[in-house]
């Protein structure tokens, strides 16, 4: 790992990094306006959403599958037959066309999907794991030392 002059220098090709990224269309976040969404349901009639929209970016404007879009039940199916995969398109209404997304040169993710209270589960799970292989760790530890003080108190 390349170590720096100080931590100025180490700060200012960070931002440098950041900025030629934001200006070369690499991800970040943005404003993603749907063009299409098909929605199917799965065998536990759970809705699932496939959507495809445009976005801007520094080369013009960015086109792509956009992962996770809020799909609303209300929203008006174009036509009662599915297609081909089984899937129905929807018309989509003003209110849901633009949503805020982490966009990409080819794809975005939209921030609707990403719920905090699935996080809470892991968090919880997490919480109660760390601190467990901590003192598990710190018991190995000692023991080791231990068997180390032995070792030499007996040479």
């Amino acid at each position: 790992m390349r170590r720096f002059a100080s931590p100025a220098v180490a700060i200012a090709v960070a931002v440098g990094t950041g900025l030629l990224a934001v200006l070369l269309g690499l991800p970040g976040v943005g404003t993603v306006t749907l063009d299409h969404c098909h929605v199917t349901y799965d065998r536990l009639e759970q809705q699932h959403s496939r959507c495809d929209g445009h976005w801007p970016s520094l080369f013009g404007t960015a086109r792509g599958p956009v992962t996770g879009a809020f799909v609303g039940t209300d929203w008006q199916v174009v036509d009662p037959r599915p297609d081909s995969r089984f899937e129905w398109e929807v018309v989509i209404p003003e209110s849901g066309r633009r949503q805020l997304a982490l966009t990409g040169p080819s794809r975005a993710y939209a921030l609707a999907s990403l719920n905090p209270l699935n996080l809470a589960t892991p968090l919880c799970v997490g919480l109660l794991v760390l601190p467990a292989l901590g003192f598990l760790v710190a018991v190995a530890h000692r023991a080791a030392r231990a068997r180390e003080s032995d070792a030499i108190a007996e040479n």
